[in-house]
Order: C-alpha cells, then structure tokens, then sequence
C-alpha cells in the first residue's frame, strides 16, 4: 500500500503557502493527515479547510472535500490562484488531511489517522484544529541552518524557509512520525554534511525528493582543507548558478591557458586551441557554506550533531540508527546515501571493502606562512629563492630528495608544502620550524618562512602516508556512496576527490529521484556505478602515474626527462590536461554511429532565443532535461510535436559554432545530438530511444 501518492497535491499546496512565507506573510500549516489511502492514488478525497485568524478572531472561509483526482487538483488550483492574488495581510492557518475512501458518517477522520507534519517546517505553529486562540507569530523567514538549533526529537524540523520555484514536484512528503510512534518512510537521508553530501541533497531537492542530512559535528569544520575546485566541475557548478556564488563575479568560468602541472612537471596549456582546465581558487569551508545556503533555500533539512551508528535495510526501506546529543533514534529512508568521508561508517556498515594502494613512505608538511616580499616576482608570481631559482606558483618542484610548493591563494597567506620520502616519525606538533628544515632538506638552502598574516583558521600540519582506493562496489541494496566514502587519492594535484565527488552527487541525484517518483526506467539507478566507476577508475591511472613520476631516485629522474621531451607535443599536453580535467570520460549512451558530443559533458553554447541571448549553462540550472533544437525552422521540435512533462525544450540559435540538437540529460550529459540541419528519420528515432533510455514513457504536458 502506498499511502503517499497524492502527496504531490500537498506539496503544491504548501508550495503556495511557501510563496506566502516568502512574501514575510505569517503562515501556519496544521497537520496534514493520512489514513488507509489506498491504489494508485486516483481515489480518496483531499479534505482542506482554511480559517482566517483576522483582528475580529477566527473567521471560516471554506472547507469541503473535493473527491478523485481532477475534484483534488481543481480545488488546489483555486487556492494557489488565490495565494498568488496575495490574499489577506493576516495569518492563515491551512489543514489538510488525506482521508480514506470510505469516510465516517460524520466526514471526520479517525483520530488515529492523523500523521503531524514536521513542526516549524515553514517556521509555523501548529494547532491542531480550528477554534485554538490565535497562534503566535512564526520565526524570521531568515533563519538558516547556521541559526537551527538540532531538535533531539527524531521528527526535528528542517531548516530554512525560503522558496525556490524551479523544484520539481515531489511524489512523497518529508519526514513524518505518526502519533503511535512509528515512522512513515522518507526519501532519502544523506550521511554526512560536507560538499558532496550538500550538492546531492541540492539536487535531490532540484528534483522534486525531500532529502534529510545527517552531519557529525555541530559546526561546519574550520580546517583549512582543499584550496580550490579544477577541472569539468567547474563547470558543472557555472550549470547549477554556483560558480558566480563561489566566484564573486557574474563572468562565466574561463580556462586556464597559461600552463599547469602533471606529476610536479610544467604543462603549456598555451600549446592548445581549447584548454580543457578550469580552475576556482575557493576554499572547502566556503564551499561548504555556499551550498549550504542554497540547500537551505531548496528546503533542505540538516541536522548537525546527528551521525549514522547503524543501519539494515530490507525490501521497501532503510532503517538507520542515528545517534545525537540528546538521544538515539531511528528512521526509515527509501534510500541512505554515504557522503561521510574516507573513514565512511556508511561504507563500513554495508560491508563493502575499499581496496587499493597505500603509500606508507610519504611525509607532506604543509603550512601557511610569510615570504620575503622582494622574493616574489610581481609579474609571474613565482618565488624567486636565492641558490636555487624561480620556483612557480602553484607548480609542484621536484627533486632528488622531494618536492616542494608555493601556492599563494588569493586572500590569504600562502600555502608553502613539502613532500619526502623515508622520514622517521614522531608524535612532536608540526612547527614552523619543522617545516624550514624539510625545505632546507629539499632545496639545499634557506627559505625564511614568518607566520601568517591576518585572521585564520590556518594551515600548519603534518601527514604521513597516503591512499588511492576504490571502494568495491558504490552501491549495496537502497544505500549508496558518494565522494570519499567511495575513492580517494593520494600524490595528485588539483584535490581530485572533491572534484569527483561532487559530481557523483550530480550524477547520482537526479536518478535517485527518477526512482522515488516512479518514473526511472530499468537500469537507470545502475548507470551510477557504472558511469562513476569508470570516472573513478581513470583518477586511479592519473594519481599512480603522477606518483611514479614525483617518487625520488636517479631512475625516475631519466623518466622525467624523457616526458619533458614529450610535452612539447601538443597532443600529449592535450591528452594530460584532459586527464587532469576529468574530461576524457565518456559515458555509454547506447545508439549507433554516436555524435562526437554524445556521452561529453554539454558543450559552451552563446545561444540567442525568442526571449534574448543566454548562454546554455543559464538554461539547465532547474536540473530538468533539456531539448535544445538549434535545426532550421525548429523543424526538430515542430516535427515531434515535443511538448512532454519531463523535457524542457527550447529552440535557438547559436552565437558559437554547434550541433543542430542536443539532448542532455539533468547532469548536463549530452543523451543525444545530431548535426543534420534537419534530423532524418533515422535519427528521429534514435532521440525518441534516448528519452525511453534515460526518462521512460514520455508523457503529453498538460495543456
């Protein structure tokens, strides 16, 4: 029995309530109820009725039953039409309550089928009938997760309060407790509240789920962790509206063609036409506070100081221990999604090994420091150091005795590291001091290294040893992995496991929806491991190449300097930046004779529509897939007749050389492009075989 499936109506109810709440109305929901509703959710009766507490007291304004399906959504729409007029400046109270078929005599539901929706949901009070005393005014619409105190109560409310229209709808509400104490099932829970749980729980909301995020620690984490975002997922946040957010400025990312590096060696990037690195200098706390705040305003509830201690799972659902500081609880999930790092209990408690590589000879000290002004170059950056060179920004150096890096982040004090191998340990806290004499130990001379400026927190640290380990499997029944709890890297630069794992979370959200809707077609949640594995996979051949080449002794050394001569060929640049990127995954789109694009990340389009000029990236920020018909006259839109619920379609024309078509999918994966100026048959068809493959039965929009 699914209890839920007109949850969707309650959802476009209390989106409009949203809109009130985000209009600084003072709105209060009741409860919102179900009892017994059975089949596929076109029987039954959504029971609403809305009372005014206005400066006279309380007020009746209507309240029936609107029995089946069309009767549900005629009366909703009513009601949106009249929260969008902006109703009455005064608070309004909403009850709801999914009622069986078969009602009392007197049209009242059992007691005993009433289900509380989460309390302070949209920062409202909670009577539970009308005819209570006028509540009191509802929280700030301000609030935010930093501001939420965590409620030791498992229904604990989510945070925030603002609304964001391109959500889609969801099929099922959040989290719910009934009043005999057991729990209804929700979505998703996501453990861990880090970056890459934080983006799925985006795009889970994006796509019409109601995820819960559970985060160890009460606080975000101030430690100084990785520097900046490199590669495809800087473009993958410029497609989701992030990369102004994190960047500061409305310019689109733009690549780097000056150079960059691979296993502590030089890449001209000057050497190719299009340079496949884009780079973000952000730090991890803020990206951790950016989508934050965005997860907050898609609704998103964070619990911090709430951590998974256990879990089973079975045929329907998840059931996830949870422990907090006020006490232990359990909820049931659809899904439970590890997002908690390298040291993953989700992973631990699913019983999937992680094997790999350990690199047990390694010592990286690394610090924030001051350098001698008059040893930066003003026109290059580099740090000019007297007895051995220029030594470039954010380029590693190799030795024969280890590496060393300058890496000055703009707006903060500069990241000096070193690397060697074979070092006695020690338990004595990493020091200034420390790290001057394994400086002196790799280049042979001095580097008088200050402390440094302004507020921190600052790096100062020492770590011995390294990993690059892929998990065994990403998924095991209804839990998956995400992030770090499925790979990490060990002798790379550019942080790969934070650029692959926010983009596991991209790929992985919009299926997992897919699923909870009902609307995924067979194999659909698979594709994650198999399209994630593979992107996994080739990081493992880029940090074990890099290691190889940065690792000390003579015999490397001559390997190096037959790579030097290899990079003065562009394609070899281009195959390593590529590598570097992230680029060079293409993923199985099915279909014969494939576009170049197809299985690539959605190309930079200008493109200019009926409405004004936009850029492609501008046009997928809702995560819905999109139709972009570029061919003379529309004719690929006109010929289909596309008008379908789940694809977005828009014609345009391109201001930069493109395909004709392009279908992607909601990561921004291209489904399916042609070059035709109009598409034949052949390859009509295979577009309508790429919305089966990935969206299922296409639906006629409403009209």
């Amino acid at each position: 029995m699914d209890l839920y499936r007109s949850a969707e109506i309650a959802d476009r109810f209390t989106d409009g309530v949203r809109g009130l709440v985000a209009q600084g109305k003072p709105v209060a929901i009741t409860e919102f109820g179900a009892a017994g509703y059975q089949g596929a959710g076109e029987r039954g009766a959504l029971g609403l009725e809305i009372v005014e507490y206005d400066k006279d007291g309380l007020v009746q304004l209507n309240g029936d039953y609107a029995r089946d399906g069309p009767g549900q959504a005629a009366y909703v729409r009513e009601l949106l039409e009249a929260f969008e007029a902006g109703g009455v400046d005064s608070t309004f109270v909403f009850t709801l309550a999914l009622y069986d078929h078969v009602h009392r005599p007197d049209g009242d539901p059992p007691d005993d089928g009433i289900v509380k929706v989460n309390e302070n949901r949209l920062g409202a009070t909670t009577p539970t009938c009308p005819g209570h005393p006028r509540p009191p005014s509802p929280p700030s619409p301000s609030t935010t997760a930093a501001d939420h105190v965590p409620s030791p109560r498992p229904e604990a409310s989510r945070t925030g309060t603002a609304h964001d229209p391109t959500p889609q709808r969801s099929t099922r509400p959040t989290l719910f407790r009934t009043n005999q104490g057991e729990h209804v099932i929700t979505d998703v829970v996501i453990a861990g509240g880090g970056p890459n749980g934080l983006m799925l729980a985006c795009e889970l909301s994006l796509a019409g789920a109601r995820p819960v995020v559970l985060e160890r620690l009460i606080e975000p984490s101030q430690e100084p962790k990785a520097n900046g975002l490199l590669g495809q997922v800087v473009k993958v946040l410029d497609h989701r509206g992030l990369h102004e957010r994190l960047s500061g400025s409305p310019e689109p990312p733009q690549p780097n063609s000056g150079y960059f590096m691979f296993g502590a060696m030089g890449l001209d990037l000057s050497l190719l036409q299009d340079s496949p690195v884009y780079a973000l200098p952000v730090p991890q706390r803020r990206i951790v506070q950016v989508l934050q705040e965005r997860a907050i305003e898609l609704g998103v509830e964070i619990r911090r100081g709430h951590e998974v201690v256990g879990l089973s799972q079975d045929d329907d659902a998840v059931t996830i221990d949870v422990a907090s500081p006020g006490e232990e609880y359990q909820l049931r999930a659809r899904y439970l999604i590890g997002a908690d790092g390298a040291h993953s209990t989700t992973r631990k408690l699913s019983g999937i090994t992680f094997p790999g590589i350990t690199y047990d000879r390694m010592t990286v000290r690394s610090a924030h420091t001051t350098v001698p002004a008059d040893w930066v170059d003003p026109a290059t950056g580099a740090l000019n150091v007297p007895g051995h060179g220029a030594v470039l920004p954010f380029l590693p150096l190799r030795t024969e005795h280890g590496g060393f890096s300058y890496a000055p982040m703009p707006g903060h004090p500069p990241l000096v590291s070193t690397t060697e191998w074979d070092q006695p340990t020690t338990d004595a806290p990493m020091s200034l001091e420390e790290l001057r004499a394994s400086i002196r130990r790799v280049l042979g001379v001095d580097v008088p290294l200050g402390p440094p400026d302004g507020q921190g927190p600052h790096a100062l640290r020492r770590l011995t040893g390294g990993n690059t380990r892929v998990a065994e499997r990403f998924a095991d029944g209804r839990v998956f992995l995400i992030g770090d709890a499925a790979h990490v890297y060990a002798a790379t630069g550019g942080g790969p496991g934070l650029n692959l794992g926010l983009q596991d979370a991209v790929n992985l959200g919009w299926k997992l929806a897919a699923e909870i809707r009902g609307s995924a077609p067979s194999g659909l949640l698979n594709s994650y491991e198999t399209e994630r594995r593979s992107a996994a996979q080739r990081m493992v051949l880029n940090a074990q190449a890099q290691a190889a080449l940065i690792a000390p002794g003579s015999d490397v050394t001559g390997l190096r300097e037959v790579f030097t001569e290899l990079l003065r060929d562009p394609d070899t640049v281009q195959r390593l930046a590529e590598l570097t990127a992230g680029v060079d995954v293409r993923y199985d789109m099915g279909g014969h004779e494939a576009h170049p694009l197809t299985g690539r990340f959605a190309p930079d389009l200008d493109l200019r529509t009926p409405t004004g000029p936009v850029r492609l990236a501008e046009l997928t920020r809702n995560a819905r897939p999109l139709l972009l018909d570029l061919t003379e006259e529309a004719s690929l839109a006109g010929t289909l007749a596309l008008r379908h619920d789940q694809v977005d379609i828009v014609t345009a024309r391109s201001q930069t050389p493109a395909p004709t078509a392009l279908l992607l999918r909601p990561d921004c994966y291209v489904a399916w492009a042609s070059a035709s100026p109009r598409p034949n048959p052949t390859e009509i068809e295979d577009l309508q075989a790429a919305l089966q493959r990935w969206f299922g039965v296409i639906k006629p929009a409403h009209t």
